[in-house]
């Protein structure tokens, strides 16, 4: 296993989540479909953010772990291959999987895109990573 590609993809994997909650991009329409103000952000407390923060970037070093062990074992490593092996994983099964439970608990597509669309584009991203620091 490459540990400096699964670091640096774990850090991209937050990058992409950071920029995806941004408000230029979907932080004030994701906050009006839950009904949450910046008020309730601010509620919680620092040290609850950063276990928060921490278990995601654990959780971003396990996927991208297992990500670069699928991309190197089942194709030929590269950008556009790990790229596509993330894409698929992301769009194939993780986005799509979700569909049924937003679906069943009538929530808007809207908030299903935005929740998982952000896993979605950071598969890609992080597999055409791991895939190019083969």
């Amino acid at each position: 296993m490459e540990y400096l590609a699964v670091l640096l993809a774990a850090i991209l994997n937050m990058i992409v989540g950071y920029l995806w909650f941004s408000p230029p991009l979907f932080m004030k329409p994701w906050m009006r479909l839950y009904g949450l103000t910046e008020k309730d952000m601010k509620k919680t407390k620092p040290s609850q953010m950063m276990r928060i923060y921490g278990a995601c970037f654990v959780a971003g070093l396990m996927v991208a772990a297992v990500l670069q062990r699928l991309i190197y074992g089942v194709t030929d490593p590269g950008f556009i291959n790990g790229a596509f092996t993330g894409f698929i994983l992301g769009f194939g099964i993780v986005l799509l999987t979700a569909l049924p439970h937003y679906l069943f608990l009538q929530r808007p597509l809207r908030a299903w895109l935005i929740d998982f669309g952000y896993p979605a584009v950071s598969l890609t991203l992080m597999g055409g990573l791991l895939g190019l620091l083969y």
